[in-house]
């Protein structure tokens, strides 16, 4: 018809999220190191939860933040792909991809 109409626009405001853990070692051969970044300001438990490529709960551990990096026993997993989900709370801080070998 060639008519256009223009939408409202509005603003969106929120908690921005920032990453606040990084793999120290990926991919990973045995245990997994995840480094608690300077900015995190996390010191509490946090729930790391491991998850497959198929999205199947592989592993689940609660720790509190004390040093620098976190040791995760994952040696016992298959070799693969798998997405560690780190959250404290009700709240999701981020999502971390580890590679095992």
């Amino acid at each position: 018809s060639g008519t256009y109409k223009y939408s409202k626009i509005v603003q969106l405001t929120g908690k921005i999220f920032t990453d606040k853990f990084s793999i120290v070692n990926n991919p990973a051969d045995g245990n997994v190191k995840i480094k608690v970044l300077q900015n995190s300001h996390v010191n509490e438990n946090v729930m790391f939860t491991v998850y497959d490529a198929a999205g199947r709960l592989m592993l689940q551990n609660a720790q509190k933040i004390t040093g620098q990096v976190i040791e995760l026993e994952t040696s016992k997993l298959a070799k693969g792909t798998y997405i560690i989900k780190i959250s404290t709370g009700n709240q999701m801080l981020q999502s971390l991809k580890c590679i095992i070998k």
